[in-house]
């Protein structure tokens, strides 16, 4: 007890505490220290707090006090007040430039960033595929039955193909255009036009009454024929009046009626020519200047009211003939298209090409409603049924699609060993006989493909 004392003494408290030189007073007011004070083992002990102790603990619960101030929530800022300070000079939201076009769907998107209308596309894709996995067997079972092939058909390549109700036209890079009669089993050849074309002919087209035919060639001429009444093809003398040079008359299409004729041409220029003058000229009463790009492909409607034209940097045109002015400047998928054409109705354009897609527009908005996706390579052809309930396309790996319209899926797939398939068309619906097409393409055979369809998707191949 003494020692205790001893140490609380003042003289040693001040020289071990300097601080406790300042005045110097028993604080006891506090309640907890009275307590402790009255109820203390050593009474005689007195708790001397100097007077700048009191001030640190006083500086020490002001400071917590203020975090406690700070950590209540305040009021929300409101939606108009982040958008000023957003907008604030210097400080706003950036736009976006950084934009391209895709090269798969030709819609604008950012760049280095995936597309996402095509990562939609290629989701549904997915999604209809499993969904088919797991049909019932009768709906996916198809049985095939080979029709006929035609060896030798051509000596080189078949480049192009033009049916009719009863014949099938088709044009090579030989000088010659043959012809085929589509009633008979055996599909015979029936005709022969030698010399037509010098260089070649790489295509040919027919009405859809099946009275005239017009075929191009490499060199840039074009020549029209007509089909007699005993089945015979005979030369029109019908002359266009520009030069005959290569690449200045590509694609061609004619209307139903076989009055009009649509052309395109190597610098982009799509005309359209009335073949009923009747001085033995062809007049050009449409003229459209597009941005200059080859013009691979045309197609006109059946009543001549609207022309299309597609083009090596994936752009695609539809013009009206009536206004003659520029109907509708689709998106095109950036690569080169190859094949377009108007459903019978003229309410659907098809279009395919490197892009491997087949996109269909509607004709009236202008706006494209569905993409046809399955080809692993250049879609190299396009071809409506007549009533426009079935789309056939051949690509450039040999493989021959048939497409449903109203579902936008693919029913059958038709693999071919002669190579690439440069044209496919359908064969007119004959009585008693089953809905039929015909491809042609590298090589120098014709291939006739054709069957009925069993329940929902069954396709027997002829």
């Amino acid at each position: 007890m003494a020692a205790i004392r001893h140490l609380a003494s003042p003289p040693l408290l001040r020289a071990l505490l300097p601080v406790s030189n300042a005045p110097l007073r028993p604080v006891l007011g506090i309640p907890v220290l009275r307590h402790i004070h009255q109820n203390s083992l050593f009474p005689s002990i007195t708790l001397p707090i100097p007077v700048a102790a009191i001030a640190g603990l006083s500086s020490i619960f002001n400071d917590i006090w203020e975090s406690i101030l700070r950590a209540v929530p305040k009021k929300k800022t409101s939606h108009m007040k982040k958008r000023q300070r957003q907008m604030a000079s210097g400080k706003h939201l950036k736009d976006v430039t950084e934009l391209n076009k895709c090269s798969g769907c030709g819609r604008v998107k950012r760049a280095h960033i995936l597309c996402p209308y095509c990562v939609q596309a290629i989701k549904h894709w997915f999604k209809e595929g499993s969904s088919e996995a797991t049909t019932t067997g009768a709906e996916k079972s198809k049985q095939y039955l080979t029709v006929h092939t035609l060896e030798n058909a051509h000596p080189t390549d078949v480049f192009s193909i033009a049916p009719t109700k009863i014949q099938l036209l088709s044009a090579s890079g030989s000088s010659t255009i043959r012809i085929h009669s589509t009633t008979e089993p055996d599909f015979p050849q029936i005709q022969t036009l030698d010399g037509v074309h010098k260089l070649g002919c790489h295509h040919i087209v027919t009405s859809s009454e099946g009275k005239r035919a017009a075929s191009a060639g490499f060199g840039g001429e074009v020549k029209f024929w007509a089909c007699g009444e005993d089945g015979q093809w005979t030369k029109e003398d019908i002359e266009l009046d520009v030069p005959p040079r290569a690449g200045e008359l590509w694609a061609v299409a004619l209307s139903g009626d076989g009055r009009y004729l649509a052309s395109s041409s190597y610098d982009g220029k799509v005309s359209m020519w009335d073949l009923a003058a009747g001085d033995g000229t062809a007049t050009r009463i449409r003229h459209y200047e597009t941005k200059g790009s080859f013009g691979t492909c045309v197609d006109i409607s059946t009543d001549a009211a609207l022309l299309a034209s597609g083009h090596q940097n994936g752009s695609l045109h539809i013009f009206n003939n009536t206004t003659s002015r520029l109907l509708h400047s689709l998106p095109g998928l950036l690569s080169p298209i190859r094949a377009i054409r108007f459903s019978p109705l003229t309410t659907l354009l098809a279009a395919g090409g490197d892009s491997r897609i087949i996109g269909l527009y509607d004709v009236r908005s202008g706006e494209q409603v569905a993409q046809l996706l399955g080809h692993q390579a250049w879609i190299m052809s396009l071809d409506w049924s007549d009533t426009g309930e079935w789309l056939l396309s051949g690509a450039w790996d040999g493989k021959a699609k048939v497409w449903r319209t109203e579902t936008r899926e693919c029913v059958a797939t038709q693999g071919f060993d002669g190579g690439t398939v440069w044209a496919g068309r359908w064969l007119p619906r004959v009585t008693g006989m089953p809905e039929r097409f015909t491809v042609a393409g590298q090589g120098v055979g014709l291939g006739f493909e054709g069957g009925e369809w069993v329940g929902t998707s069954s396709y027997l191949k002829c």
